[in-house]
């Protein structure tokens, strides 16, 4: 089946005021990983051929066939991330050119794999290529994606939290007293109730240590970190190809996104990216 998103709930207007802090997360589509994400992988078994592989979605479907050509003959192809529902799929794999004109008649051998790679731990659930479709990260988890394609985009969202609430102080509260009725004299025209202690909770904004590691991949990956309303805090991309991407930032609490993408390029070369807050 496809993968589920619905957009989640705005906390309603009370709720604020209620003791449980609001989820930093609600803005998001709730999404459910889909049962199959394949993965389709050629590798060709003779110098004497260039072998491409087109993949062709359902007819019906709005999806564009996807054609992978090599750049020299013994290249292996790979698609990847392609979510599939139940039913039956075209593949075509074909001859492109012969490197020798005189073997035309021959025959050329090839493996042909297909994989379901929806157990991977982490995996990235399409789509995430807008805010509001960012796959969860929790600080410590480690996230797999793909940039499958040119201009593919994955957002991540994660939420730095603030330290545990500390109790500042306790005061006395007589009802009718610390806050009269408008015209009201205190003491007179209020009603005076029993004191209660009123306990004051102190939130610390104070800002938190995030690191942000991407693992290196061959492509030359880079990543944008947003805050909640859009703005960017940092673009990151100064180890080039092959190389980890790491930053740490001083962050006051809330809500942030990730951006991953790739300079140039694209390929089926998973990559991985954890968040940590000291």
């Amino acid at each position: 089946p496809e993968p589920v998103a619905l957009l989640a709930p705005v906390p309603a207007q009370d709720e604020a005021m209620a003791a449980v802090p609001p989820d930093p997360f609600a803005r998001l589509w709730i999404k459910e990983a889909p049962e199959n994400v394949l993965q389709i992988r050629l590798k060709p078994l003779s110098e004497h051929h260039s072998i491409g592989l087109r993949w062709l979605p359902p007819a019906g479907t709005i999806e564009a066939p996807v054609d992978l050509r090599p750049s020299r003959a013994d290249q292996p192809l790979i698609l990847c991330n392609l979510v599939v529902g139940a039913g039956s799929y075209d593949v075509e794999v074909r001859s492109l050119e012969m490197r020798d004109r005189a073997m035309a008649a021959r025959s050329y051998d090839y493996e042909l794999a297909f994989s379901n790679i929806t157990q991977t731990p982490g995996l990235e659930i399409e789509p995430n290529d807008t805010f509001e479709q960012a796959d969860k990260l929790a600080m410590g988890q480690t996230r797999v994606g793909y940039i499958t394609h040119l201009g593919d985009v994955d957002v991540f969202a994660f939420a730095v939290h603030a330290p545990a609430p500390k109790a500042a102080a306790a005061k006395a509260v007589t009802p009718g007293f610390d806050a009269p009725r408008e015209g009201a004299t205190p003491g007179f025209d209020e009603p005076a109730g029993a004191a209660e202690v009123v306990e004051i909770v102190e939130i610390d904004e104070t800002p938190q240590r995030v690191n942000i590691h991407l693992e290196g991949n061959a492509l030359n990956l880079e990543f944008k970190l947003v805050d909640d309303e859009g703005g960017l805090v940092a673009n990151v991309n100064r180890a080039g190809p092959g190389a980890d991407e790491r930053l740490g930032v001083e962050l006051p609490p809330g809500l942030y996104f990730v951006a991953v993408s790739a300079s140039q390029g694209f390929n089926c070369e998973p990559y991985r990216i954890t968040i940590r807050q000291d």
